[in-house]
């Protein structure tokens, strides 16, 4: 059993008698192939519930690298697949990890509201819906 079959296998009983969270979009996860997951992020907990509701794939989170100073949380988390990122600093290792996650087929999960808060801008989810219907014409234009 993997570390990520462990915890789900732990979590979800108790999740599910306990907390009254639906994760709306999960089922909307493709089986393989890389992905960027950017779930919303009110609390701690918001990455075991998604992970609870992505049962089909594992998620490397990006976490930001003070929580990788805590002992038993850096174990926990990197048992997980979670890699560090250092904010504010332009951290190139933790965006080329990222690429190679995606390149390789992999999940990759981006908490984004902290960052926002931080730096005083609004987060706006949009979707492009019937664009790859132009790529073949945008790619035929001379």
């Amino acid at each position: 059993m993997s570390f990520y079959s462990g915890i789900r296998t732990f979590f979800s009983p108790i999740i599910k008698v306990l907390f009254n969270v639906h994760i709306k979009g999960s089922e909307n996860v493709p089986d393989e192939g890389g992905l960027l997951i950017c779930p919303n992020h009110i609390s701690a907990s918001d990455v075991i519930f998604v992970t609870m509701a992505v049962k089909n794939r594992d998620i490397h989170y990006m976490a930001k690298a003070e929580l990788f100073k805590i002992p038993l949380l850096s174990q926990f988390m990197k048992g997980m697949g979670a890699f560090p990122i250092k904010r504010g600093a332009g951290d190139i290792a933790a965006i080329k990890k990222t690429i190679t996650y995606l390149r390789d087929g992999e999940v990759v999960g981006m908490l984004s509201d902290d960052i926002c808060e931080e730096v005083g801008c609004p987060k706006i989810p949009v979707i492009a819906v019937g664009s790859h219907d132009t790529a073949s014409a945008v790619a035929s234009v001379p």
